[in-house]
């Protein structure tokens, strides 16, 4: 998992995060853990984080995704957060069960500044792909040209090419821009 990902519990504490998260919070660059709470530098994302985990601690939250913007004091492009609620054990039909849930909000932090590459694995899964044409996939996805794949490979631009169609074919695409808008959707998910 490349991305964020932070469990709050029923209190509004931390529960469990991830390395990637902790990684971020030992950046300092506007969201930190402080006395097992997720705290934001900006005003108005902390005040988006607190109206967010009300809605997703509510019963009739549903599975509604409540996101925002986190500006930075870097200055580096704003974190793009995004609250999910995690439904009590048993669902709304069964109240007269204990709520046995240990978190209560998933929330999921995206960096705009890493570039979050795509799942090779699901992408094998989803097509039959050679190991070169998911290589090609993946450069492609992060912006790189059929000349630089060509350079970095030592191969000539026409077998990148011939490699770029043949990807192009399997996947069902008929455009270089509809193939990144394709694989946009084998994103590794946070």
């Amino acid at each position: 998992m490349s991305d964020p990902v932070v469990l709050i519990g029923t209190s509004g504490s931390i529960v469990n995060c991830n390395a990637a998260a902790t990684r971020l919070f030992e950046a300092g660059d506007g969201i930190s853990a402080a006395d097992q709470r997720l705290r934001f530098a900006d005003a108005a994302a902390e005040r988006a984080y607190s109206d967010a985990t009300l809605v997703c601690g509510t019963s009739d939250a549903g599975g509604e995704i409540h996101s925002f913007v986190a500006p930075r004091p870097s200055g580096n492009r704003p974190y793009i957060v995004s609250l999910r609620p995690i439904p009590a054990l048993g669902g709304r039909d069964n109240a007269d069960l204990p709520d046995r849930r240990i978190a209560s909000v998933l929330v999921g932090i995206r960096d705009p500044e890493i570039f979050g590459g795509i799942d090779p694995a699901l992408l094998a899964e989803s097509y039959e792909l050679s190991p070169a044409e998911i290589d090609l996939a993946v450069a492609m996805h992060g912006g790189a040209t059929v000349r630089e794949i060509a350079a970095r490979r030592g191969v000539a631009i026409t077998t990148v090419r011939t490699q770029l169609y043949a990807l192009m074919g399997k996947m069902y695409v008929n455009r270089q821009i509809d193939l990144i808008r394709l694989l946009q959707q084998y994103r590794s998910p946070f």
